[in-house]
């Protein structure tokens, strides 16, 4: 990168007098083309999470032309931070690339953006001091840590477990060693999130003040507590933390 930059800046800088303001994590899952649309319709019901906001409305679905089954775009507040699911292999056949198309068969592409200098210096400042590293530096430590910051980000907004009909999530539940409070609100929750279309209105439904809490109840029995749609062929789909290589 250093050759590069010199050349193209004739000898006038180098890595070290640039800034890093921007960076790109991507993960290409392959959970088969029939999944790509239920995973996407899947993580709508998420709707809000803390710090985050829809990238497109409701209005934007409806009339300009975006359609729910072909992605899931969040962006940060204040944080400079985006994300996004997305039908990769429809998105390269919008472009006209089918040959690339083809070979994208299956994939849902997940994307974490860091589109701030401040973001980039936040997921730094978990691993070391941003301040006193040279750009070079800062590049090697982002690279290095690559997994565990696209994984920060891909955790705070989908929930972890696997996809269940709302009768099999419950059965999950039912059977488990919980205690009795903890699964009576884990089957309000999931029975609340069909009625609502929204995990986030489901909990505020329940006044729930410790959503992460709740959250790790149902990660420690690989159940999500968003649930398949009736309407939905398939009956169950794999935790997506599965395709994740972190």
């Amino acid at each position: 990168m250093n050759e590069h930059i010199d050349d193209y800046f004739d000898s006038s800088y180098t890595l070290d007098d640039l800034i890093l303001s921007r960076v790109e994590f991507t993960a290409n899952l392959n959970v088969g083309r029939e999944n790509v649309p239920a995973y996407i319709r899947l993580m709508h019901k998420i709707d809000k999470v803390k710090g985050f906001e829809h990238k497109y409305n409701v209005l934007d679905y409806a009339t300009g032309g975006i359609k729910k089954e072909r992605s899931f775009d969040m962006e940060g507040k204040t944080n400079g931070v985006a994300f996004t699911v997305y039908d990769k292999e429809a998105d390269l056949k919008d472009k006209g690339k089918k040959e690339k198309a083809r070979k994208a068969e299956g994939i849902l592409r997940a994307e974490v953006r860091l589109k701030k200098r401040k973001a980039v210096q936040a997921a730094m400042r978990e691993f070391d001091n941003p301040d006193v590293l040279t750009t070079e530096e800062q590049i090697a430590l982002v690279s290095k840590k690559c997994k565990q910051i696209f994984g920060t980000t891909f955790a705070a907004i989908v929930p972890y477990g696997n996809f269940y009909k709302l009768k099999d999530a419950e059965q999950l539940v039912g059977r488990s060693d919980l205690k009795a409070k903890r699964k009576d609100k884990m089957l309000r929750l999931m029975r609340l999130v069909p009625e609502k279309k929204s995990l986030h209105l489901a909990f505020k439904e329940l006044n729930v003040r410790d959503k992460d809490a709740v959250l790790v109840w149902f990660a420690e029995l690989n159940v999500s507590p968003i649930t398949i749609s009736k309407r939905e062929d398939i009956s169950r789909l794999r935790n997506i933390y599965d395709y994740l290589e972190l």
